[in-house]
């Protein structure tokens, strides 16, 4: 998919980074399914149709290369105005042209029967890690208490490795780990887009007079350690006491090779009204976890279908076929046969076994109906 032509990100001329899977790239991808025959789709545009490019003949005036190509721009028809859309949700907006005929969104709209597989490129860069300590404050007066691992009060997730953890091309940093970035960070290894998913478990334990609440972020840094963006999540404000609550947050980042990022955590202590004394009990339990679900550099699964949208079903059967019948399949294997009762249903051949001499086959069909 993709187009045939690109312009490579160079700004200010071409100010889109060629991420991989949400440009325009012209590229190739792994369909999740069973399939009969080797076949490949080519949803290609033989058509200009790259932002960086439409970018490119704007900022040049003065280079005619894509003076005899077509180019589609995408419009909105009310206002007959170019349609612009921020591909990457960063901070500082980049703005794109065609939004609708990205890779992503070609894939999301047209009916694939599997989902898109990301294991190319640098292979795995996705990670899970697993908080296995407790953090414990008795006490506290009201205030914000933050957890990272720059702060303070040092937190991160350390278990990378035991069941349903995982880090295979170690990217996210442990205290085992060498490396220059914060421990309990994740290093980008390559330009790309990456995203993330933290759920932090917290438990209100003691209370004179206050309520509590969790907020999150999600930080990002340039290997030199000078901020670049956040994203962040105001939490629920919590009034029982000895329940466990938690907080989640999602985040989608453009990441420049050796970026770095990390989970900040805010325990909120807010003192309610009274003259009383007000303090606070929380604990910081075990299980809370971070992970990258997914890498444009390579690693996850694009689901162009939620599970069982799209059903395909395998069918076996033996049955006698006629000399001239067996000559029609074999002539194109890939054609649908017409099997079962009334009404018939259509599959396509997985495997099939045929007997000159008594016209007995064997057949495994594939079928969506």
């Amino acid at each position: 998919m993709g187009g045939d032509e690109t312009e490579e990100y160079n700004p200010p001329t071409a100010n889109t980074p060629t991420i991989r899977f949400i440009v325009m790239n012209k590229e190739e991808f792994q369909i999740q399914s069973v399939c009969n025959i080797d076949r490949t789709l080519d949803l290609r545009s033989k058509w200009v149709i790259d932002t960086n490019i439409i970018e490119y003949v704007l900022n040049t005036p003065g280079d005619d290369q894509y003076d005899d190509e077509t180019v589609i721009v995408q419009y909105t028809d009310s206002t007959i105005q170019t349609t612009g859309v921020d591909y990457l949700g960063l901070v500082v907006a980049i703005n794109g042209f065609n939004d609708v005929l990205r890779n992503s969104e070609v894939a999301a709209r047209f009916d694939l029967q599997g989902n898109i597989a990301f294991y190319l490129g640098n292979g795995n860069d996705e990670f899970r890690a697993e908080r296995t300590t407790t953090y414990s404050a008795v006490g506290v007066a009201p205030g914000t208490y933050t957890f990272s691992p720059v702060a303070a009060l040092v937190y991160g997730f350390e278990n990378d490795v035991s069941a349903g953890n995982f880090d295979p091309n170690g990217n996210y940093r442990t205290p085992a780990d060498p490396g220059a970035n914060p421990v309990f960070s994740y290093q980008a290894p390559a330009s790309g887009f990456y995203e993330f998913f933290s759920k932090i478990f917290y438990e209100f334990n003691q209370a004179s007079e206050t309520n509590i609440r969790c907020d999150l972020k999600l930080r990002r840094f340039t290997t030199a350690g000078a901020f670049i963006e956040e994203r962040e999540i105001t939490g629920t404000v919590q009034t029982f006491l000895g329940a466990t609550y938690s907080e989640e947050i999602y985040g989608g980042f453009y990441m420049d090779a050796t970026d770095y990022l990390f989970v900040e955590i805010d325990i909120v202590i807010t003192p309610e009204a009274g003259g009383g004394p007000k303090w606070a009990d929380f604990t910081l339990p075990p299980v809370s976890y971070f992970e990258c679900i997914s890498a444009s550099t390579g690693g996850g699964i694009f689901e162009v279908k939620e599970p069982g949208d799209y059903f395909i079903g395998e069918y076996e059967f033996e049955t006698c076929v006629s000399r001239e019948d067996w000559n029609s399949i074999r002539d194109n294997i890939a054609q649908s046969i017409n099997f079962g009762g009334t009404p018939n249903k259509r599959g396509w051949v997985k495997s099939i076994q045929h007997k000159y001499a008594t016209g007995e086959t064997e057949f495994q069909l594939l079928s969506n109906e």
